[in-house]
Parts: C-alpha cells; sequence; structure tokens
C-alpha cells in the first residue's frame, strides 16, 4: 500500500513539472497586464482588469506555415 501511494506522489510532482515548463509568465513594464503563453500549442492570453474585474483575452495560435 506505501508503495503505491509513494508511486501516485512522484508521478503527481512529474505531471507538476511537465505542466510548469508548458507555460511561460510575462507582464508588461506597467505590471498590469500578465501574458501566458503555451509553448505547446502557440495559444497566448492577455489578462488584467478592467475597473475590479479581472479580464482574459485568448488570442489564436499561430497559423500553421504552408510549405
Amino acid at each position: 500500500m506505501m508503495k503505491a501511494a509513494l508511486l501516485s506522489f512522484t508521478l503527481t510532482l512529474a505531471g507538476c513539472s511537465v505542466q510548469a515548463e508548458r507555460y511561460q509568465i510575462s507582464t508588461n513594464a506597467d505590471g498590469n497586464v500578465v501574458w501566458r503563453l503555451d509553448t505547446w500549442t502557440g495559444e497566448m492570453e492577455a489578462c488584467g482588469f478592467d475597473g475590479d474585474e479581472p479580464v482574459c483575452t485568448p488570442f489564436p495560435a499561430p497559423a500553421a506555415k504552408k510549405p
């Protein structure tokens, strides 16, 4: 039972580190906009505030280049 719990915990941590490397987070110079880039898909999202409400705007992934 303990080995199964340890294996499950280890696999969970491994999954977390993979997900952490998937996204890149950056802010603008004023620090009022946060950009999140999904390095696997190329999708990007910008988040900020409109008054007191958080607002996020998704941007589509770049189109594939034609050969």
